[in-house]
């Protein structure tokens, strides 16, 4: 059997235009959102040299990871929702990522774009149904209002 965590955030992609909310505050998850930042770099070899370099070329990037699962009332709703959801998220273009925080601290993620969307289905959820999201975008900044 899943263990589920309550969320404690929000997560909309598109805020100021067609908002989506990919997850909201006491949706059930498999686990707390994971936020990996990472550098363009690459590692040189040099001939003879003992050890390789390593060059940073700047550009941060932000990759959030999240699941949210839902319960339907039969076992085909799964399926359908499933399909349903697949069609607005392939449609979803590079946009702002809204974060908020039920602490009241609220961020935002310039060019995003969803990497994937993976349903998550097995014999344990039955009714249940659910996705794993991942989100690459810019900058993370601080839109918490004062």
């Amino acid at each position: 059997m899943a263990t589920y965590v309550k969320s404690a955030w929000k997560i909309t992609f598109d805020p100021a235009g067609d908002a989506v909310v990919l997850l909201d505050f006491d949706d059930r998850m498999l686990s707390e959102p994971q936020i990996v930042q990472s550098h363009n770099t690459e590692m040189v070899g040099f001939s003879r040299a003992d050890f390789s370099a390593g060059f940073h070329f700047g550009n941060l990037t932000q990759t959030i990871i999240f699941s949210r699962l839902d319960t339907y009332s039969t076992l085909q709703g799964p399926a359908d929702a499933i399909l349903a959801h697949l069609v607005v998220t392939g449609a979803l273009r590079s946009k702002t990522l809204k974060i908020e925080v039920n602490s009241g601290d609220t961020y935002q993620m310039i060019n995003s774009v969803i990497e994937s969307v993976a349903p998550l289905r097995s014999w344990d959820f039955k009714t249940n149904a659910g996705f794993q999201y991942t989100i690459t975008g810019g900058e993370l900044t601080d839109i918490t209002p004062p």
